[in-house]
């Protein structure tokens, strides 16, 4: 007994030891996850770069404002601030925020070190943390360029008066100028090192730091390897500096992620492969990217959303191969059509941010890598005085280089607030629950098998938990609501078996646990080819194209085609193609031939809304002719920020603009037939969104043309019911119609001549329809508008997960297209 009570506490004093990291308080990396005091954390947060400067009780501070300003953030559940502790070089430059912190190399403004002291304080006291980063690429707050200037580099430079280009040549003098990075690394242990004159306690023993963050987006600039091997040196020593001055809290790069690599996967591997740097940050800008249109960035919102999940993906990836967790530590959407007005609508935004919630949500649910976010950026309680800010202006998200209310959030903001305050309270809750994919969510009405939902607790087991499905059709109206109780078993987890009862049609349902907390929104669909898709042809819908052929057909096309040469081989020549269209318009398309003599198959697409042609690899299909067509206004034939073509002569059918755009698609298929070397036996088409909707069209305007036809989630479809089912286009035609003085008797009558459900009884040759059941631009009872007037062979099938852009990131698609065409082509 004396030898087992001797064991004991050395077992204890032992244990002890090898938690002490997990209970000291300071969050780590562990197996890949955030960890603090044992148990794996998971945070929403916020970008509030100028919290220093309102904690300050200098020129700019305001205390008060920064004690609502937290207050408010801790109540919505964001927990987490990612700070600038302050800016660098002088004050008076209008692009730059001011005060600065650091005047002049080592020389510090101390009532703003004091403000920071003062700002960690208080969100301490909140049970907040703070991402500190020291540095910064871009001028707004001095940084590289100040740093290169105190080493003689030569004055800063300031893009909105130096030039963009001019500005990157300089910055990437950084990750070579030894003098400029020792000025940096002295600064950081001053800032690291540093004890807080209102706490007395030192940074390094602060519990409310996260991280310490070595530079807001560090890039290198410059596409030179050895350029590049400097900047992952210095940033590596920066690093290890940090945590030379402080061993007890996290370091982060403060990267873009592989954008802010040069594109380089394996430059961003390289980077935040440093021992010191624990996990992997991601910035993600759809505007700044050309991810979306520039004057209504809402209308490309589903594109937006399809290529920043395919971002995240590509940096998951990377964690998973260096075993850390990943932050998506600035994203930001302007307010609809690009404006700066607080009280403008944030549609698209409010989109936008839930799928980024929903990602990091569903990432701390399920086990994986993202691990938390902030937004870009919080405007808070923040006046509009000037589009631009001047001295004296309250400050907000957007720094001094970018217009007041480009990206930030206001509390007035309910709408996009709401969505953050949900996947706050996510990340805290008890519960997720999950839906099944089984069957790819589509049901038949005389054999539904129920739907299953997988509860499980986070933090072990508990009682029970009620699940409930709300369920309403795809146009809003409430179906009914089904409740169970969950009963999670000693590994934490249930099943539930709900039977959902369902008529033909599209659904949506939405998933909620403990109450009212909204698990997760998705649709299902019941017998598709059932739903009631009826015609509303006028009587003179066939005798009105007829007549806009025959219009076309005197149009004398002069096709052209102009050789490019850099987009050409040995295999096969690329051609722009310039053609007359309908009523003087003359649109341009893309032509890929073989060089050799012989008959060929043919390809066609048609362009998306407002989308740029994709130029063929020539030695992609080299025994195969590709022709893409854009036509009018968009693609290659657009001229300037034109839009809105959707809403464009709604007041009747000679004025509508598809009118155009229709006969355009027939002109292009004028020019395939005077092609010398296509095998007109074998000719395909295919198109996404409104090249769904052209494909559709064409085929059946020029019924004798194709084999076989794969339209894409097609646009257009149904009208009556689309303008009920999607916020887009709706929210544009019904207002334009309304200003026009419209009736709606008028508008569909008008759209009826250009609805493809009205099209679709024409075509011929079989058909494949591919379409994403999650799909809120073109949603599924739509695609169906067209596909069930089909009188031909057809099939369809379902990308269950997918929203709008399954032809950019489905991976199936190619497989399942391509198995169906070959059915019917090269033969």
């Amino acid at each position: 007994m004396k030898a087992k009570w001797t064991i004991l506490p050395l077992i204890l004093l032992a244990f002890a030891a090898c938690n002490k990291s997990q209970s000291n308080g300071f969050v780590s990396v562990e197996d890949g996850n955030f960890v603090q005091n044992g148990k794996k954390i998971s945070f929403i947060g916020t970008n509030f770069w100028y919290g220093p400067i309102l904690a300050s009780q200098g020129r700019g501070g305001d205390r008060d404002r920064l004690a609502r300003e937290l207050d408010t953030l801790k109540a919505l559940g964001i927990t987490n601030l990612r700070v600038l502790v302050g800016a660098d070089g002088p004050d008076g430059i209008p692009t730059r925020v001011e005060p600065t912190l650091q005047k002049e190399a080592g020389v510090y403004n101390d009532t703003l070190l004091q403000g920071l002291d003062y700002f960690m304080a208080e969100i301490g006291r909140r049970g907040m943390t703070a991402v500190l980063y020291l540095n910064n690429s871009w001028e707004w707050s001095g940084g590289f360029g100040c740093y290169l200037e105190w080493a003689g580099a030569g004055p800063a430079l300031i893009p909105s008066r130096d030039g963009y280009w001019p500005f990157m040549q300089q910055m990437a003098q950084f990750s070579t100028n030894e003098k400029a990075q020792e000025l940096f690394y002295n600064h950081i242990r001053f800032i690291v090192g540093r004890t807080n004159t209102v706490t007395g306690k030192p940074y390094k023993d602060d519990h409310s730091i996260f991280s310490w963050q070595i530079a807001n987006e560090p890039r290198c600039f410059s596409s030179d390897t050895s350029v590049q091997r400097k900047f992952v040196a210095w940033m590596s020593k920066a690093a290890s500096i940090i945590k030379e001055t402080d061993p007890n809290h996290m370091v982060s790069s403060g990267s873009e992620g592989i954008w802010g690599c040069e594109g380089s996967t394996e430059l961003c591997e390289r980077v935040h492969a440093c021992p010191d740097i624990d996990y992997i940050t991601a910035h993600i800008w759809p505007y700044n990217w050309n991810w979306v249109e520039q004057d209504h960035p809402q209308a490309k919102f589903g594109v937006a959303v399809d290529s920043t999940a395919a971002y995240i993906e590509k940096h998951v990836a990377i964690a998973d191969k260096l075993n850390k967790p990943v932050v998506i530590e600035e994203f930001g959407f302007p307010r609809d059509d690009f404006k700066f007005d607080k009280n403008w609508s944030t549609w698209g935004r409010d989109g936008y941010y839930k799928f980024v919630c929903e990602r990091v949500v569903d990432s701390n649910e399920h086990g994986g890598r993202i691990a938390g976010l902030n937004f870009w950026a919080w405007g808070g309680f923040a006046s509009q005085a000037h589009e631009q800010w001047q001295a004296g202006d309250d400050y907000c998200g957007d720094p001094a280089q970018e217009a007041q209310g480009l990206n930030s959030v206001y509390v007035s903001d309910i709408s996009t607030l709401a969505n953050i305050k949900d996947a706050a309270r996510h990340i805290d809750a008890a519960y997720s629950a999950t839906p099944v994919l089984e069957n790819d969510w589509m049901y038949t009405k005389d054999n539904q098998k129920p739907l299953r939902i997988a509860v499980a607790s986070k933090y072990g087991r508990v009682k029970q938990a009620e699940v409930k499905l709300d369920i309403s059709t795809d146009d809003h109206r409430h179906y009914k609501t089904l409740t169970a109780m969950a009963r999670p078993n000693r590994k934490g987890v249930d099943t539930l078996k709900f039977n959902l009862g369902l008529e033909p049609g599209f659904y949506i349902v939405d998933l909620k646990i403990e109450g009212d907390l909204l698990e997760r929104s998705f649709v299902v669909g019941c017998d598709p080819e059932s739903i009631d898709s009826h015609q509303d042809k006028q009587s003179d819908f066939d005798a009105f194209w007829a007549n806009n052929l025959a219009q076309l057909a005197k149009v004398a096309p002069n096709f052209k085609r102009t050789l490019v040469p850099d987009k050409s081989n040995e295999l096969r020549n690329t051609y722009l193609v310039e053609m007359n269209s309908w009523g003087g318009a003359k649109i341009k398309g893309i032509l890929t031939e073989p060089v050799k003599e012989g008959k060929f198959p043919v390809k066609v697409t048609f362009n998306g809304y407002d989308a740029q042609p994709w130029w063929p690899d020539p030695s992609g299909a080299p025994e195969m002719i590709e022709f893409t067509i854009c036509t009018r206004e968009q693609g290659l034939n657009k001229n300037g920020n034109v839009t809105g073509w959707i809403c464009r002569g709604l007041s009747s059918k000679e004025e509508y603009f598809y009118r155009g755009t229709y006969l355009d698609c027939v002109r292009a298929l004028d020019f395939v037939k005077s092609l010398p070397k296509a095998d007109l036996s074998q000719v395909y088409a295919e198109g996404a969104s409104q090249g769904g909707a052209f494909t559709f069209v064409s085929a059946a305007l020029v019924p004798d043309m194709y084999q076989v036809i794969c339209p894409m989630v097609p646009f257009m479809s149904d009208f009556p019911n689309y303008l009920k089912v999607a916020d887009w286009p709706a929210n544009e035609i019904i207002p334009q119609a309304e200003k026009e003085g419209i009736s709606d008797e008028v508008l569909y009558k008008t759209l009826s001549y250009y609805d493809v459900k009205n099209f679709t009884d024409k075509i011929k040759c079989p058909v494949i329809m591919c379409y994403g059941l999650q799909d809120n631009v073109c949603p599924p009872r739509t695609n169906f508008g067209g596909y069930n007037n089909v009188q031909s062979e057809k099939k369809y099938v379902c990308f269950p997960l997918s929203m709008h852009s399954i032809h950019l990131w489905e991976p199936r698609l190619s497989e399942v297209k391509n198995e169906f065409i070959n059915q019917y082509m090269f033969n």
